[in-house]
């Protein structure tokens, strides 16, 4: 699927979340114009706006066609705040984004913020559940959320990732470093607070 150069950043759809409050109609709004501008990258979290982000976003999404929209949702922070990177988790987690979006898979899942050592693919079993997610369809790819060249080394040498969500602008350039490895491993590359 083709996608977007600039996505929607869905934090500010979700009640509470730390924004300015948008009414359901606003927040709907948003994104139907964000679609009309030609954006077809949404990325979320359960925990925007206590789950609210995610479920908006679905509402907002009904009837159009999902083929041509790139979803991305985040794992570790759930709607109530915890912080939870247990693999066991996982499942739960996606699950419960797939029900608030009302979509039957998510492109790509990434890990929202996780300590390095929860990238090292040969020391975690979040990857091997992450890989079963995919098998049954309920994901298409999966990532990170991180902020520097060594995350992204480590968890691109070590992972099937194919998302990296970098801290990237023009005061934070240490992911340049990394550039020529993610397009090697051909990941798709989102920049965080451009």
């Amino acid at each position: 699927i083709p996608v977007s150069e600039i996505g929607l950043g869905a934090w500010q759809l979700g009640e509470h979340s730390g924004w300015k409050n948008l009414s359901e109609d606003q927040a709907q709004k948003l994104v139907h114009k964000a679609l009309d501008l030609g954006v077809n990258f949404f990325d979320t979290a359960p925990v925007y706006g206590g789950g609210t982000s995610e479920i908006r976003l679905g509402k907002a999404l009904k009837g159009v066609d999902r083929s041509q929209i790139v979803l991305n949702t985040k794992f570790g922070r759930d709607e109530t705040g915890k912080v939870d990177f247990s693999a066991t988790h996982i499942r739960k987690s996606i699950e419960g984004s797939l029900k608030r979006m009302q979509t039957d898979y998510i492109d790509s899942v990434i890990i929202h913020s996780p300590p390095i050592e929860l990238l090292d693919g040969t020391k975690n079993d979040h990857y091997e559940m992450l890989e079963d997610l995919i098998s049954e369809g309920k994901i298409k790819a999966y990532g990170a959320s991180i902020d520097s060249y060594d995350e992204i080394k480590l968890l691109l040498s070590t992972t099937n990732a194919k998302a990296v969500q970098v801290f990237f602008n023009i005061f934070h350039q240490d992911a340049v470093r990394a550039f020529d490895l993610i397009k090697e491993k051909k990941v798709g590359f989102k920049a965080k607070i451009p």
